[in-house]
């Protein structure tokens, strides 16, 4: 696997989308953080299983 530092920001939004993790936009100020944060996920293995997430549905009304 690829280094986090190696990784575009917007790889590092969808990997941290994909563990969960809450974010907002990615730039100088916040990128170490956030790829702390990723890390620390990783190494826990803390990915939330497809089943974690919710879907709604629209209903039609007749």
């Amino acid at each position: 696997m690829a280094s986090l530092s190696d990784k575009s920001d917007k790889e590092i939004g969808q990997l941290l989308d994909e563990y969960g993790i809450k974010h907002g936009p990615i730039v100088d100020s916040t990128r170490r953080l956030y790829e702390k944060k990723l890390k620390e996920a990783m190494t826990k293995n803390t990915k939330p299983s497809p089943s974690d997430k919710t879907f709604y549905r629209e209903e039609r009304k007749a």
